[in-house]
């Protein structure tokens, strides 16, 4: 392709892409804004140096230039894309999914030649088209550029990711790729604007317990009175929600407690050496900006034992 490339001047190679896409010589000429004597003198330019002899011949040789031309460029974002910390997907016009990098595929597993699994995912991580029962064939300009599209996605591996979804496809197509998109794991960032939300509600110098959690109900938090009141250690908190230290008859009014909305209940908790202590419990909520719940605080005041 290369010594191919290196016999013609630029107006040729103009010439040789549009023709290539199909277009006639009245139809380049048109584009290029010459005559259409011009494009055959080309034409017949160019036949002499790929040695064919009509003009059908001629531009098969100028299709194969651009598909080895548009591969080339294709592996080359392939390659630049498949050591990035980002997850880009790459798709044809049918919404297969023709390339991803590591960390897409170490998150999410795309089915390659599952042209309805490349769709579905498409649903998922552009904005506006997730309720579409139908959708047209996916090309640069029926793609749209768009940036941090905050999606809840599971992974392969089970586990729950927030990813930020951008694609600029429409403005900068890649040859070789019908729509693309970068996305970034935004998981930890979101916890920890939560955690940072909900440790200005704190103080350093409370005798009650703090306990904060992520929307899992995973601890990002607790203070020293939390191991303190319920008698037991870090590591146990760490892996424990308050729920573990409610007694049963108690748990449904904890559980709505923590799943509704904040308020205060006064309730026994079992501690790990199983004594029995009256506290009063108080739970606020930090929300994410769509609604869901992004974070818990969960405050703990012994009253007695």
């Amino acid at each position: 392709m290369s010594a191919r490339k290196q016999q013609l001047s630029p107006q040729q190679e103009h010439i040789a892409i549009l023709a290539a896409s199909g277009l006639t010589n009245k139809e380049i000429a048109q584009n290029l804004k010459v005559g259409p004597r011009a494009v055959e003198t080309q034409f017949r330019r160019m036949r002499d140096k790929f040695g064919t002899s009509n003009k059908t011949e001629t531009i098969a040789v100028i299709r194969q230039m651009v598909l080895e031309r548009e591969n080339k460029q294709a592996d080359s974002m392939a390659g630049l894309a498949k050591s990035m910390p980002a997850l880009v997907l790459a798709f044809d016009r049918k919404y297969t999914v023709v390339a991803a990098n590591t960390e897409a595929v170490r998150l999410l597993a795309p089915a390659r030649q599952d042209a309805e699994a490349g769709r579905n995912l498409w649903k998922q991580i552009t904005p506006g088209v997730a309720n579409r029962k139908r959708l047209p064939s996916l090309s640069a300009e029926t793609s749209r550029d768009f940036a941090g599209h905050l999606v809840d996605m599971t992974t392969a591996s089970g586990e729950h990711r927030t990813i930020a979804w951008s694609s600029s496809a429409r403005s900068h197509p890649v040859p070789g790729w019908a729509a693309w998109a970068v996305g970034w794991d935004v998981t930890k960032l979101q916890h920890n604007t939560a955690l940072r939300s909900l440790l200005e509600l704190v103080s350093d110098e409370t005798p009650d317990g703090v306990w904060i959690l992520d929307e899992h109900m995973n601890t990002l938090y607790h203070n020293d009175a939390v191991v303190r009141i319920l008698e037991t250690t870090s590591t146990v908190i760490r892996e424990s929600t308050p729920l573990d230290f409610v007694p049963a008859e108690m748990q449904q009014t904890a559980n709505a407690l923590l799943k509704v909305g904040g308020g205060t209940i006064q309730i026994e908790l079992k501690t790990a050496t199983g004594k029995t202590i009256l506290v009063r419990k108080r739970v606020t909520f930090d929300k994410s900006r769509d609604g869901k719940l992004g974070g818990v605080l969960v405050v703990i005041q012994p009253l007695g034992r």
